[in-house]
């Protein structure tokens, strides 16, 4: 993906203290017995029931007759890992690294996650790095570095790597979550509104979920106000200096905050609070869709999140994404499956220049 190029040196990793130290794999593993296949087994059962200290014995057995079986040293470091031992967890995932395995891309994901859960973020973000120059199309890679990168505040390297992450797997929920953090971080209100939508579609219940519903409520009242002053008086902000990194959408947050002036003043009707927000998400679905400025064509957001959006609202799907996803009606309409259905097989760029 092109978003790291930039970020992927050919390296060795070395933490600052040069306490751990990762290079290219140079064990090979042992051929696995049935006996050693049958105690693994029983360990990854142990580990399903939440028994992890007859997960470890199993796993110990069979690394005391072969210390190179590389499938138990993972599900060890797997297991310490729930066990909160994440020192010990790290410690194997370590030892796990130096062996030539075709799924070796698991246990950088453990051992990344493992030093974040320490403190130690650049050595996490190093070894991500590194990982992903060996497996570049782990799309989980990319996540976890972007979610790091996003910890540290570090939000344009968080995007590259999220924005790689959404790509590779578009239904991956929280690479959605943590792109629009990114955005609405750096002050990219409406393409955050786009990545916590589509979030919403694949994620319509949870914490997350309800987290996510109020920053999109939040992103389309505009921080429309009325003036403490003078009641009869509505302030509709205006910030000339907003960021256009992701392309310039002053339209939809014009949009936006005169609907909710709109809504806020004394022009009332008798429409449901869902009907008019209807016309609210179809007019910023369609404006967004019919935006021809080259910036917004070009950017991530303009090729990768608005296409399906307009989409979505051609189809008359608008309303029922807010059902679903945005007031989460209990008793969905009919059209739900059909709308879930186009969801899952619609077509998501492969790569976006």
């Amino acid at each position: 993906m092109n978003y790291l190029l930039a970020l992927i040196p050919s390296f060795v990793l070395l933490s600052c203290a040069s306490q751990y130290v990762t290079k290219e794999p140079t064990k090979n593993p042992l051929e696995i017995s049935f006996q050693e296949n049958n105690l693994i087994q029983k360990g990854i059962d142990s580990y399903k029931r939440g028994d992890y200290r007859e997960a470890v014995d199993r796993y110990q057995e069979v690394l005391n007759s072969n210390p190179d079986n590389i499938h138990a040293i993972y599900e060890l470091a797997l297991t310490y890992s729930a066990m909160k031992q994440h020192e010990k967890s790290l410690e194997t995932g370590m030892q796990a690294m130096q062996y030539r395995w075709s799924e070796l891309n698991k246990v950088y994901q453990l051992v990344g996650a493992e030093l974040n859960h320490l403190g130690k973020q650049r050595n996490a973000i190093d070894l991500y790095e590194y990982a992903i120059k060996r497996y570049p199309d782990d799309y989980l890679l990319y996540y976890s570095l972007g979610v790091i990168r996003l910890s540290c505040d570090e939000i344009k390297v968080a995007k590259a790597a999220l924005k790689s992450s959404v790509t590779l797997r578009p239904s991956h929920a929280g690479s959605h979550i943590a792109l629009a953090q990114s955005f609405f971080k750096e002050g990219n209100k409406i393409p955050a509104l786009f990545a916590y939508c589509r979030f919403l579609i694949l994620e319509p219940s949870g914490d997350r979920a309800d987290s996510a519903r109020k920053s999109v409520l939040l992103i389309v009242a505009g921080n429309v106000k009325t003036d403490p002053d003078n009641p009869n008086t509505i302030n509709i902000p205006s910030n000339p200096d907003e960021t256009k990194s992701e392309g310039d959408f002053g339209g939809i947050n014009f949009f936006l905050s005169m609907n909710s002036a709109l809504q806020l003043s004394m022009v009332k009707d008798n429409r449901s609070i869902l009907n008019r927000n209807t016309d609210i998400f179809e007019g910023m679905f369609s404006m967004a869709g019919e935006d021809t400025s080259k910036e917004n064509r070009t950017g991530f957001v303009g090729q990768y999140y608005i296409p399906y959006f307009s989409e979505l609202n051609k189809r008359n799907f608008t309303r029922v994404f807010l059902d679903y996803a945005i007031f989460g009606i209990k008793d969905p309409s009919d059209k739900v499956m059909p709308f879930l259905k186009w969801s899952e097989d619609y077509i998501w760029p492969a790569a976006i220049h």
